[in-house]
């Protein structure tokens, strides 16, 4: 019987950032893609399987690296369908990028991964669980990053878990009119609770990130002290004069 994730691949559209450096070259070629990559990853965690309850709470969390991230795609932004050869579907997911601000007026994300956030299919919600995301090719215009982690279907009452899969795709951003942001996913790669691939593909997918909210420094929320953390990370990097006040 083919999973949920199987029968909607359209829908299984993951986005997040990670920008390691902002370089200020015109373009900085890169011919890393998925293609050749493994075909065998670690299993899902037992608590991920179908029939638990989803309960991100259990799912330990911690920020490993700072990095700048272009003005253009700091702040809140939500994308609302994929586009692609064959039709539009619903793919509703909301993003804020950008946590703290240097003493020179740059924006810097934390790399916290898990990032966590949900995509809403109609009956059911898709909560996605960002475990990797590198930087392959960065250019002031342009991201290609390489993303993966694990998505978990549930029903929106009880958020008991029908169907879980893992996946790595990578995704050109650009700047878009009007504050937009374009995405551009390029190649997909799906594995089952397994860990075995199940799909490998390079049919193009399309998306468009529209501005919710202007970017803010976030010092400290439920999860972390990032304005501590930042400061730290700065410290020992040799930059104290990129401390914020």
């Amino acid at each position: 019987m083919a999973s949920i994730f199987q029968k909607n691949r359209l829908n299984l559209v993951a986005f997040s950032f990670a920008l390691v450096g902002f370089i200020a070259a015109d373009e900085v070629a890169c011919a890393d893609t998925l293609q050749g990559g493994v075909t065998q990853i670690e299993a899902v965690s037992p608590s991920l399987l179908p029939g638990s309850v989803y309960n991100r709470a259990k799912i330990a969390n911690r920020i490993t690296n700072w990095y700048r991230i272009p003005v253009w795609l700091a702040g809140t932004r939500e994308r609302s369908e994929i586009r692609s050869s064959v039709g539009t579907v619903k793919n509703v997911r909301t993003r804020e990028r950008g946590r703290q601000l240097d003493s020179e007026g740059h924006i810097w994300e934390a790399s916290r991964e898990p990032i966590f956030y949900d995509i809403d299919r109609g009956e059911l919600v898709s909560h996605t669980i960002l475990t990797k995301s590198e930087p392959l090719y960065l250019t002031r215009n342009k991201v290609v990053l390489r993303l993966g982690g694990t998505m978990v279907a549930a029903k929106k009452n009880g958020d008991v878990i029908i169907d879980v899969m893992q996946w790595e795709e990578i995704h050109t951003l650009t700047p878009g009119p009007n504050n937009t942001v374009e995405g551009l996913i390029s190649e997909t790669r799906n594995f089952d609770k397994n860990g075995k691939l199940t799909l490998l593909s390079s049919d193009a997918k399309y998306y468009t990130e529209h501005l919710v909210a202007e970017f803010q420094a976030v010092d400290k929320d439920q999860r972390f002290d990032y304005k501590k953390q930042f400061s730290e990370f700065l410290h020992q990097a040799g930059k104290d004069n990129l401390i914020p006040p």
